[in-house]
């Protein structure tokens, strides 16, 4: 009697446990296919890191900014009406601040809609993946090909004798060096983040490089803007083609190097 009520426990076991396996592989077939039903997977849901937000000072301290700059900007001018501030003071560092206020403009913006740090560099063309030495080659190449049309725009204003003024070495003539610099190293970055890495893909290559060539009509010569609205087409071109933002950098960081560079030795 008792190896029979032995047996029969362990009959009763076995058939538990097999009825319990039953039943999880009923419940994850289950969920299998809900999760197909539903169109989500496992590789669908983001890993924990790209679910954590930015730290909250990083935001404020980039709107606050942003608020700054856009302030002194177009306060400074006023102040300058008033006679409180000289005209070198305003055309220097409003010229500065109005540059910064070009990419905490679009990051102050993107961070709203909701994206990260992180999102924005890599939506921008300024992640790790975009530096690249076939991209920097081809911001020399476009550099190469501006200077080139500037020499046959020289050329062939000597053969026609029609007059090509520029007011380049005017406008930027008595300025420290540290602006100078700054032309070259801060404000290509700058105008890079806003024309073309964020208006390209929202207005088209043409409607930016409009708006970069109205940007030069601070220079006061027909040729400036003109010289701008085509390097703004060659810039968004490769932009949109490369999804990298050094390339362009690179090509507007040469270029205005080359102009401070001739401002200085003419």
């Amino acid at each position: 009697m008792a190896s029979r009520a032995g047996s029969r426990s362990k009959k009763t076991k076995i058939r538990k446990k097999s009825n319990m396996h039953a039943v999880a592989t009923k419940r994850a077939a289950k969920s299998k296919g809900s999760a197909k039903h539903s169109g989500v997977s496992k590789r669908a849901i983001p890993p924990l890191q790209q679910l954590r937000r930015d730290p909250p000072y990083i935001r404020y301290f980039i709107y606050a900014a942003t608020i700054f700059l856009f302030a002194f900007t177009f306060y400074t001018p006023v102040l300058f009406y008033q006679g409180i501030l000289t005209e070198n003071f305003v055309d220097l560092y409003s010229t500065i601040s109005l540059s910064l206020l070009f990419p905490f403009l679009v990051f102050s913006y993107m961070l709203l809609k909701g994206n990260t740090l992180r999102g924005i560099v890599s939506e921008l063309g300024l992640g790790k993946s975009r530096i690249k030495a076939r991209y920097i080659g081809i911001g020399i190449g476009i550099f190469l090909a501006i200077v080139l049309l500037e020499i046959g725009t020289g050329v062939l204003s000597s053969v026609t004798g029609i007059p090509l003024p520029t007011n380049v070495k005017q406008t930027l003539a008595g300025f420290p060096l540290f602006f100078y610099i700054f032309t070259f190293t801060i404000a290509p970055i700058d105008e890079e983040i806003l024309f073309r890495g964020f208006l390209v893909p929202r207005v088209g290559i043409v409607l930016s490089a409009l708006i970069f060539a109205i940007l030069h009509f601070g220079y006061g010569s027909i040729i400036e803007v003109a010289a701008a609205f085509i390097f703004g087409l060659i810039a968004g071109y490769a932009f949109k083609r490369t999804k990298s933002l050094y390339t362009t950098i690179t090509a507007h960081a040469l270029v205005n190097f080359l102009s401070i560079l001739i401002l200085f030795l003419i």
